[in-house]
């Protein structure tokens, strides 16, 4: 039986290689970003891209790819010592890039606007938010969870009690520069609030709401297929929000992040992104 499964094994991948490969016959494809704040439906867009569009899909290059993305990745440290913060980025620009885009059509990444337009090279960049209080409820369990820094040992640890402590604690190092260029921001709400100004503010940016996604997937991805000139592949096809090959959403409901805010904590949110120039209205933030 054992080696009746390795043969079986063995012929599914040759045949997942093959389908691959005659996908990626069908419609040659300029490669694109898939870019967000963390915590925002990354995986469920770009699953969705790759379900409804005849573009490469393959198994990725760069530190956190998969089937059907590449993935720059972030910074690691040692946070000391700044000069090597861009390594990574100059790592995937000159040696995995052309190898990459061969494979996959996506490029994932949660770089910040300035990061981005500083070191990375160019690629049209569908940019994915998502309302501000689920993405914070979402970020909190993530980063409590004990597997988070075994896999990540160099990042320090900023797990928390109660949510309200997580809103407004200074972030660790990791959080303030490993997708950001300058880290003014003091908390992780300002983080959010940094990251999704800047990218709303690109008006050469495909920027497409997770709720919008979730709900009426095939309008936003008509407007994807508008902004890259592809054609879609056919009838819509609906991504179950937990079918994701890589980070998984802990629930991806709508609206279910209201329910851990304390006492003031939705007043601060709000008052954190105002300050960016965000206007609460724009999420749809129920809370």
């Amino acid at each position: 039986m054992g080696e009746f499964a390795g043969i079986m094994k063995r012929v599914k991948e040759k045949i997942r290689i093959a389908s691959d490969a005659l996908r990626n016959m069908r419609i040659e494809t300029r490669p694109f970003y898939v870019t967000s704040h963390e915590r925002s439906g990354t995986h469920f867009l770009i699953n969705s891209i790759n379900a409804n569009f005849p573009i490469r899909v393959g198994y990725g290059l760069g530190k956190g790819a998969g089937h059907g993305w590449n993935n720059i990745g972030e910074w690691f440290g040692p946070y000391e010592n700044k000069a090597d913060r861009y390594l990574h980025i100059e790592h995937y620009n000159q040696v995995l890039w052309e190898k990459g885009v061969r494979r996959n059509a996506v490029i994932k990444s949660h770089a910040d606007h300035v990061l981005f337009k500083k070191k990375f090279r160019s690629a049209p960049v569908i940019y994915i938010y998502r309302n501000p209080v689920d993405v914070m409820a979402s970020w909190f369990h993530y980063l409590n969870k004990d597997e988070y820094y075994l896999n990540n040992p160099a990042v320090e640890d900023m797990r928390s009690e109660k949510f309200s402590e997580f809103l407004r604690r200074p972030v660790n190092e990791f959080l303030r520069y490993s997708f950001s260029e300058a880290g003014r921001f003091k908390n992780v709400v300002e983080r959010w609030a940094e990251h999704t100004s800047g990218w709303l503010s690109d008006e050469t940016a495909c920027c497409v709401r997770y709720e919008d996604l979730k709900n009426n997937p095939d309008a936003v991805l008509g407007e994807i297929s508008k902004y890259l000139n592809v054609p879609r592949s056919g009838d819509t096809s609906i991504i179950d929000i937990g079918n994701s090959k890589s980070i998984l959403p802990r629930k991806g409901n709508v609206g279910d992040g209201a329910k851990y805010c304390g006492d003031g904590d939705v007043a601060f949110i709000r008052e954190c992104i105002e300050r960016y120039d965000l206007k609460w209205d724009t999420f749809n933030t129920s809370a």
